[in-house]
Protein backbone atom coordinates (compact mmCIF):
# COMPACT_ATOMS: atom_id res chain seq x y z
CA UNK A 1 0.00 0.00 0.00
CA UNK A 2 2.85 1.84 0.81
CA UNK A 3 4.15 1.68 -1.99
CA UNK A 4 1.21 2.70 -4.50
CA UNK A 5 1.11 5.44 -2.48
CA UNK A 6 4.87 6.58 -3.24
CA UNK A 7 4.24 5.89 -6.79
CA UNK A 8 1.10 7.78 -7.25
CA UNK A 9 2.59 10.53 -5.97
CA UNK A 10 5.93 10.14 -7.72
CA UNK A 11 3.91 10.42 -10.94
CA UNK A 12 2.05 13.05 -9.78
CA UNK A 13 4.88 15.10 -9.44
CA UNK A 14 5.96 14.18 -12.73
CA UNK A 15 2.00 15.03 -14.12
CA UNK A 16 2.71 18.47 -12.59
CA UNK A 17 6.47 18.81 -13.98
CA UNK A 18 4.82 18.22 -17.81
CA UNK A 19 2.37 20.59 -16.91
CA UNK A 20 4.64 23.04 -15.94
CA UNK A 21 6.22 23.30 -19.33
CA UNK A 22 9.29 25.64 -19.64
CA UNK A 23 10.43 25.62 -15.79
CA UNK A 24 12.25 22.77 -14.91
CA UNK A 25 11.93 20.95 -11.57
CA UNK A 26 14.57 20.44 -9.18
CA UNK A 27 14.08 16.70 -7.60
CA UNK A 28 16.75 15.46 -5.76
CA UNK A 29 16.85 12.37 -2.97
CA UNK A 30 18.64 11.29 -0.44
CA UNK A 31 19.11 8.50 1.74
CA UNK A 32 18.03 8.77 5.92
CA UNK A 33 19.22 5.66 6.77
CA UNK A 34 22.90 6.43 5.77
CA UNK A 35 22.39 9.92 7.51
CA UNK A 36 21.86 8.45 10.97
CA UNK A 37 24.20 5.82 10.13
CA UNK A 38 27.22 7.89 8.93
CA UNK A 39 26.53 11.48 10.51
CA UNK A 40 28.70 12.60 13.72
CA UNK A 41 25.25 13.05 15.32
CA UNK A 42 24.51 8.89 14.22
CA UNK A 43 27.49 8.02 15.18
CA UNK A 44 27.07 9.53 18.57
CA UNK A 45 23.53 7.70 19.03
CA UNK A 46 24.95 4.77 17.90
CA UNK A 47 27.57 4.50 20.41
CA UNK A 48 25.33 5.28 23.62
CA UNK A 49 23.28 2.19 22.18
CA UNK A 50 25.97 0.46 22.24
CA UNK A 51 27.23 1.26 25.60
CA UNK A 52 23.61 0.66 26.87
CA UNK A 53 23.39 -3.01 25.24
CA UNK A 54 26.62 -3.75 27.14
CA UNK A 55 25.39 -2.68 29.98
CA UNK A 56 22.23 -4.82 29.64
CA UNK A 57 24.19 -7.74 28.31
CA UNK A 58 26.74 -7.42 31.21
CA UNK A 59 23.75 -7.71 33.55
CA UNK A 60 22.07 -10.56 31.91
CA UNK A 61 25.10 -12.83 31.97
CA UNK A 62 25.06 -11.79 35.95
CA UNK A 63 21.57 -13.16 35.94
CA UNK A 64 22.87 -16.45 33.85
CA UNK A 65 25.61 -17.00 36.26
CA UNK A 66 22.89 -16.91 39.29
CA UNK A 67 20.82 -19.14 37.21
CA UNK A 68 23.47 -21.52 36.82
CA UNK A 69 24.71 -21.75 40.22
CA UNK A 70 21.11 -22.21 41.41
CA UNK A 71 20.61 -24.83 39.25
CA UNK A 72 23.87 -26.72 40.21
CA UNK A 73 22.74 -26.57 44.10
CA UNK A 74 19.29 -27.80 42.96
CA UNK A 75 21.09 -30.64 41.08
CA UNK A 76 23.92 -31.25 44.23
CA UNK A 77 21.04 -31.50 46.89
CA UNK A 78 19.22 -35.11 47.92
CA UNK A 79 16.59 -36.29 45.84
CA UNK A 80 12.97 -37.62 46.85
CA UNK A 81 11.62 -38.76 43.56
CA UNK A 82 9.90 -36.58 41.29
CA UNK A 83 7.90 -33.24 41.61
CA UNK A 84 4.74 -32.57 40.54
CA UNK A 85 4.33 -29.91 38.42
CA UNK A 86 3.29 -27.70 40.98
CA UNK A 87 6.35 -28.29 42.90
CA UNK A 88 8.41 -27.82 39.90
CA UNK A 89 6.75 -24.76 38.88
CA UNK A 90 7.99 -23.28 42.24
CA UNK A 91 11.43 -24.54 42.27
CA UNK A 92 13.57 -21.50 42.38
CA UNK A 93 16.00 -22.75 39.28
CA UNK A 94 12.78 -22.60 36.85
CA UNK A 95 11.84 -19.06 38.66
CA UNK A 96 15.04 -18.03 37.65
CA UNK A 97 14.77 -18.80 34.28
CA UNK A 98 11.78 -16.95 34.22
CA UNK A 99 12.92 -14.20 35.80
CA UNK A 100 15.82 -14.28 32.98
CA UNK A 101 13.36 -14.11 30.19
CA UNK A 102 11.54 -11.03 31.61
CA UNK A 103 14.97 -9.47 32.13
CA UNK A 104 16.07 -9.91 28.30
CA UNK A 105 12.58 -9.36 27.10
CA UNK A 106 12.06 -6.09 29.04
CA UNK A 107 15.73 -5.12 28.01
CA UNK A 108 15.19 -5.56 23.99
CA UNK A 109 12.49 -3.51 24.26
CA UNK A 110 14.40 -0.96 25.64
CA UNK A 111 16.67 -1.16 23.67
CA UNK A 112 14.72 -0.89 20.65
CA UNK A 113 12.77 1.93 22.06
CA UNK A 114 16.05 3.75 22.92
CA UNK A 115 17.41 3.29 19.37
CA UNK A 116 14.12 4.82 17.78
CA UNK A 117 14.20 7.47 19.95
CA UNK A 118 17.95 8.20 18.71
CA UNK A 119 17.27 8.21 15.47
CA UNK A 120 14.44 10.61 15.90
CA UNK A 121 16.60 13.09 17.58
CA UNK A 122 19.24 12.75 14.95
CA UNK A 123 16.44 13.25 12.18
CA UNK A 124 14.81 16.71 14.16
CA UNK A 125 17.98 17.87 14.08
CA UNK A 126 19.15 16.83 10.27
CA UNK A 127 15.52 18.76 8.88
CA UNK A 128 16.33 22.34 9.65
CA UNK A 129 19.39 21.48 7.76
CA UNK A 130 17.72 19.39 4.78
CA UNK A 131 15.46 22.03 5.03
CA UNK A 132 17.95 25.14 4.63
CA UNK A 133 19.64 22.99 2.11
CA UNK A 134 16.74 22.68 -0.29
CA UNK A 135 15.48 26.52 -0.08
CA UNK A 136 18.96 27.71 -0.92
CA UNK A 137 19.29 25.76 -3.52
CA UNK A 138 16.21 25.96 -5.22
CA UNK A 139 14.94 22.51 -4.91
CA UNK A 140 10.69 21.76 -5.50
CA UNK A 141 11.38 18.08 -3.98
CA UNK A 142 13.98 15.95 -2.26
CA UNK A 143 12.44 12.72 -1.76
CA UNK A 144 13.71 9.46 0.49
CA UNK A 145 15.16 7.21 -1.60
CA UNK A 146 13.75 3.85 0.73
CA UNK A 147 10.57 4.92 -0.58
CA UNK A 148 9.65 2.93 -3.64
CA UNK A 149 11.60 5.15 -6.21
CA UNK A 150 12.32 2.57 -8.80
CA UNK A 151 14.90 4.81 -10.54
CA UNK A 152 17.11 7.39 -9.49
CA UNK A 153 20.34 8.52 -11.01
CA UNK A 154 23.19 8.94 -8.84
CA UNK A 155 23.87 12.52 -10.07
CA UNK A 156 21.11 13.57 -7.72
CA UNK A 157 21.56 11.98 -4.70
CA UNK A 158 22.57 14.19 -2.20
CA UNK A 159 22.62 11.85 0.98
CA UNK A 160 27.02 12.46 0.45
CA UNK A 161 26.56 16.29 0.66
CA UNK A 162 24.01 16.45 3.25
CA UNK A 163 26.20 14.21 5.78
CA UNK A 164 28.60 16.73 5.39
CA UNK A 165 26.17 19.80 5.57
CA UNK A 166 24.92 18.08 8.79
CA UNK A 167 28.56 17.63 10.01
CA UNK A 168 29.65 20.59 9.38
CA UNK A 169 26.59 22.60 11.16
CA UNK A 170 27.35 20.49 14.34
CA UNK A 171 30.44 20.90 14.52
CA UNK A 172 30.07 25.10 14.78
Amino acid sequence: MKYLINTVTLLAIMFSASLAGAAEMKIGHLDLQRIVAESDAGKIGHELLAAKTKRYQDEINVKIEQVKKLKASQEAGPKKGKKSIGARQQNPDVIGERELQAMVTAYQNDLKAYDSELTRKVLDEFTPILQQYATANKYDYILRSSDGILFFDTKNDLTDLLIKEFNAKRNK
